[in-house]
């Protein structure tokens, strides 16, 4: 941060200019990116319960309840933090050194909506395959230090001044938070991939294609998340000083929480549209009206369903323990 002082007739200082665009202005550029990816998020939301409300269970819709009001939270604290310096305290420049403590506040939510999130994938690779069971365990392990960490950064750091948080041991629990959700993101997309092809060879060609919609939006949601974490960490590291990081740190909450909205709301499409199979091979043209009991009735199972008259209804045996939902 720096500053220069102005002078009138060169013996009295007028005023004193101060440079915050590594501190304030980082944080208020975060802000307005985290705003906007809020307002898609509860976007997001409004959609989820038009579509499955009657649907989905009491506890996957209270759960999208909890983590919205735990997003706007984040935000509310996210805008605060901005008013304090240059809103409520104009002219205070003693209170430029002191640490925002709604920035503080909002990691805790941050880290929980995160943890939740990555729970709720990690889960999905674990009912889609339990044999691994072990990989599941050790993502869910590091997506726990993500709330350990969290509460150890806040013990140390939480009301001092904000040069506390350039200090060695603060920036080396930040960056550990920062690497691990990283490292978890990256695993549930590796794992799903891996789970999803090797499926792949054993199913229809239907169902190939519904299991490469789920494979794409999977892999694209846990890589979006890990591009913003990623940018997070390098910035950490590159600039300790400032906060610069906050940039894309400060909307985590809301790309987390996105990711598993798109995954719910896009099941319609994973399912694909139902298709009607005609089997009329030899219906005569007359003028007559068509009797049906002049059609031919046929029966033959199809991937353990059968057909009769004029519709086929595929039904696919899925493996032991795995889950498309």
């Amino acid at each position: 941060m720096s500053n220069s002082t102005v002078f009138a007739d060169s013996s009295e200082p007028v005023a004193q200019v101060f440079n915050l665009m590594s501190t304030f202005g980082a944080v208020m550029v975060g802000s307005f990116l985290s705003s906007i990816l809020w307002g898609v998020s509860t976007f997001q939301v409004y959609l989820y319960f038009m579509k499955y409300y009657d649907s989905d269970s009491w506890q996957m819709k209270a759960l999208i309840a909890f983590l919205w009001a735990c997003d706007t939270a984040n935000e509310v604290l996210i805008i605060k933090a901005n008013f304090r310096v240059p809103i409520l305290n104009w002219g205070d420049v003693a209170g430029i050194n002191k640490q925002q403590l709604e920035l503080m506040d909002h990691t805790v939510t941050e880290a929980l909506v995160i943890i939740l999130v990555q729970g709720w994938f990690i889960r999905r690779i674990y009912l889609f395959n339990k044999d691994r069971w072990f990989m599941a365990l050790v993502m869910f392990i590091l997506s726990c230090w993500l709330m350990i960490g969290t509460i150890v950064y806040l013990a140390f750091g939480y009301g001092r001044l904000i040069t506390t948080l350039s200090t060695q041991r603060e920036v080396i629990l930040n960056m550990t938070l920062r690497a691990a959700a990283v490292v978890v993101d990256i695993a549930i997309a590796v794992n799903m991939i891996y789970l999803l092809r090797a499926q792949n060879s054993m199913l229809f060609k239907s169902s190939r294609r519904m299991v490469n919609r789920i494979l794409l939006l999977s892999v694209n949601s846990s890589f979006i998340t890990a591009i913003f974490a990623t940018a997070t960490l390098i910035l950490l590291a590159s600039q300790p000083q400032n906060l610069y990081y906050c940039i894309p740190e400060l909307s985590l909450c809301s790309i987390y929480f996105s990711s598993l909205l798109a995954n719910l709301n896009a099941r319609n499409y994973i399912r694909g549209e139902e298709h009607t199979i005609n089997t009329f091979s030899s219906i005569n043209f007359h003028t007559n009206p068509i009797s049906l009991q002049s059609l031919p009735r046929q029966h033959s199972t199809i991937g353990g369903s059968m057909t009769q008259g004029t519709k086929v209804v595929c039904g696919f045996r899925r493996s032991r323990g795995s889950s498309l939902r």
